[in-house]
């Protein structure tokens, strides 16, 4: 049985990306897939980008049927993520945007990433 796992990753002030290592498990040995994230009661930005990476050197940004996969994002809000598209990648970035505009934050803001092992 598949059981959701917490994950909180940071973005520092002044930058605008935190990084969700997906190959994290208790044991390693099952990779995790993104089903959720919950944001801090304030964030920069209106929506959060994805991009994916197998090595956590090579981001590319994340599409699904086409189109690049985003968020419309508010503060202290949770949100359900389709765990198909986050499931090839062993890393995922998350960048807070402005529209489709890179927005760094005022503060640093930890957002809980919620992960389920693929199954």
């Amino acid at each position: 049985m598949a059981y959701n796992r917490t994950v909180t990753t940071t973005i520092a002030s002044g930058e605008a990306t935190a990084t969700v290592n997906l190959s994290a498990g208790p044991d390693k040995s099952q990779p995790l897939t993104l089903v959720g994230i919950i944001t801090p009661s304030s964030i920069d930005g209106d929506n959060l980008a994805f991009e994916g990476s197998v090595d956590d050197n090579t981001y590319a940004p994340i599409n699904y049927d086409g189109n690049p996969v985003t968020l419309s994002i508010t503060g202290s809000t949770a949100y359900t993520l389709d765990p198909v598209i986050f499931a090839p990648y062993k890393h995922v970035r998350l960048t807070t945007q402005t529209g489709s505009t890179t927005q760094n934050q005022s503060a640093e803001r930890t957002l809980a990433v919620i992960a389920r092992e693929v199954s």
